[in-house]
């Protein structure tokens, strides 16, 4: 642990022109590949079972959504029926 704060704080040094907000966002950016290999592992190979299969949930809902969640259609989005409803008053 000491030396992860050790690493934040040289983070704050290095890039002092960034807020709490921005490093932390950075830090996931830079890592986001490595958490998905992360939690896909550990839904095929945890020896815990209700980690695999929180993982694995977690992973599928991920890529096919949630079960029962629609999926949004054609003209669904709303900002597609905001623009048809202002090109109909015209």
């Amino acid at each position: 642990m000491e030396d992860a704060l050790r690493s934040l704080e040289i983070e704050k040094s290095v890039h002092h022109d960034e807020d709490a907000k921005d490093i932390a966002d950075r830090i996931y950016d830079e890592n986001v590949v490595a958490s998905a290999l992360a939690i896909s592992h550990l839904a095929i190979h945890s020896p815990n079972e209700k980690i695999r299969m929180d993982a694995a949930k977690y992973v599928t809902e991920r890529v096919m959504g949630r079960i029962g969640d629609e999926k949004a259609t054609e003209g669904d989005n709303p900002l597609e029926k905001l623009l048809a409803d202002i090109l109909e008053q015209q």
